[in-house]
Formats: C-alpha cells, sequence, structure tokens
C-alpha cells in the first residue's frame, strides 16, 4: 500500500506548473518582444479571444437558466419526483453561476490571463480550458446523434455547440500554455 503522505510530500507543485511557464528570453522579434511597456500582437489577440470567450460563457450561463423552457421541458420537469426536479434544478443554476464567474473572472482579468505571467493565471485557464475540452468531448461521445440527426434546427445548435466548446476550450489551453 503506497503511503498518500509521501506521495504528496514528493510532489513538487513549481515544477509541475512549469511546464506552462515560456522562455521569454528565447523569444525574439517584434511579434514576441515589442519593447518596454508594450503587449505583443499575440497577447492582444488572446486577450481578445478570452473577452470574446467571457462574454459567452456569461450568454451561455444566462440561456441556461431558461433551458427548461428553451426546450419546453415544463411538463416533463413537473413530472419528475419531487427530489430528482430539485436535485435537475440546482444543478442548473450551479452550472450558470459556475460559468457566470468563469465569465466575469475572465472579463476582469484577462489582461493578465493573455500575459501568462503568473502560475494561477496559467492554472486557472489550464482549469477552465480543461473543464470545456471535458464538455466538448461530452459533446460526441454521451449524447445520441438522434437528438440531432436529420433535424435541421437541431443539427444547427449541436454544431454550433461544438464550435462554442471547441473556441472556449482552444482559447483558454492556449492562455495556459503562454
Amino acid at each position: 500500500m503506497v503511503d498518500p503522505g509521501l506521495v504528496l510530500s514528493g510532489l513538487n507543485i513549481t515544477r509541475f506548473f512549469s511546464v506552462f511557464k515560456v522562455n521569454r528570453r528565447r523569444m525574439k522579434g517584434p511579434e514576441h518582444n515589442p519593447g518596454p511597456g508594450f503587449r505583443s500582437r499575440q497577447e492582444v489577440r488572446v486577450e481578445e479571444a478570452l473577452s470574446i470567450a467571457a462574454v459567452a460563457q456569461l450568454s451561455v450561463a444566462a440561456l441556461n437558466l431558461l433551458l427548461v423552457r428553451i426546450m419546453k421541458w415544463e411538463e416533463e420537469v413537473a413530472r419528475m419526483p419531487p427530489l430528482i426536479r430539485e436535485v435537475f434544478q440546482v444543478h442548473g443554476w450551479f452550472i450558470s453561476v459556475t460559468l457566470a464567474i468563469f465569465g466575469v473572472l475572465t472579463l476582469l482579468f484577462a489582461d493578465e490571463l493573455s500575459a501568462g505571467t503568473n502560475d494561477l493565471g496559467r492554472c486557472l485557464a489550464a482549469g477552465i480550458g480543461c473543464f470545456w475540452l471535458i464538455r466538448w468531448v461530452i459533446q460526441f461521445t454521451y449524447y445520441g446523434s438522434s437528438h440531432w440527426k436529420g433535424k435541421r434546427a437541431a443539427t444547427t445548435v449541436h454544431i454550433t455547440l461544438v464550435l462554442l466548446y471547441g473556441f472556449l476550450a482552444g482559447t483558454y489551453l492556449l492562455a495556459a500554455v503562454r
């Protein structure tokens, strides 16, 4: 049996997260080294993508609160046993709160997240990126294609969600490895 204390004491968190650090001294040229007081074009583009991602997450958070109405599930939800209905509703609210937190933090700190200059920002971006990457994978592996295949509106929604989740995952993971 492995002693968990021994395993945890052997972890070097700083070394683990150093994979997210970028050696800025090796970067050359105006694209990477614009000079003191200036930000690179790549950094600005990542910041813009993060701002778009933040607004997208806030939109998804708001839409998620209306999901039962949008999907016309009122009758189905009303027929659920009370505990299942309550758990369903609370999970929906907490998903919306989580996405709102992601969105607000990103709007407030997009410049710092895009700079990739601190471990907390890189870890936050990696965590949000992994969240959306998992959601992107679930869109393919868990939901059956019978929900959307052959239905124009549902197929459009499915493709839009696949692109959105991919954009969110890619944007945050890019910010994490900068």
